[in-house]
């Protein structure tokens, strides 16, 4: 096996491991590459499904770096974000998802060292997932 295969073998090991865990979450979760790219180098199930996209390869074809994950006028550089608080961040964006529907992201990231390089580990959440948590029951009146 040529070095080039084998180190593609163990990032996609690697991106298992991490899908394994983060399909977990309600939230998607997507590693950007540090390196001045912006390239995004993971996407868990749920954001695939937060931009109407059926899996995580089509998520990637689509989007596959953080500038289009947003409207521009909301774009802003992770470098920027990172520079002044890396070990936590929050972003808020407007979007377009694949299916051509509008909605508003918000979520936390942070600067990590991760498989794929120094990363930008971001969970992100439509803003419709946060208002519906913070609907009270009517009984209760507790949120959920």
């Amino acid at each position: 096996m040529k070095g080039e295969d084998k180190m593609a073998e163990m990032m996609l090991d690697e991106s298992r491991q991490y899908a394994q865990y983060f399909n977990l979450l309600q939230g998607g979760v997507c590693m950007i590459a540090a390196d001045g790219s912006e390239r995004i180098v993971f996407a868990s199930r749920q954001m695939a499904l937060l931009f109407e996209c059926e899996d995580e390869e089509e998520f990637l074809k689509n989007y596959p770096c953080y500038q289009y994950l947003m409207d521009g006028r909301d774009y802003k550089p992770l470098q920027e974000y990172g520079n002044l608080h890396p070990e936590h961040f929050s972003v808020n964006f407007h979007y377009q998802t694949k299916k051509g529907h509008f909605r508003e992201a918000e979520g936390t990231g942070a600067l990590r060292n991760t498989a794929f390089g120094k990363a930008y580990v971001l969970q992100i959440f439509s803003s419709e997932q946060i208002s519906n948590d913070r609907k009270v029951d009517g009984i209760t009146e507790l949120p959920g």
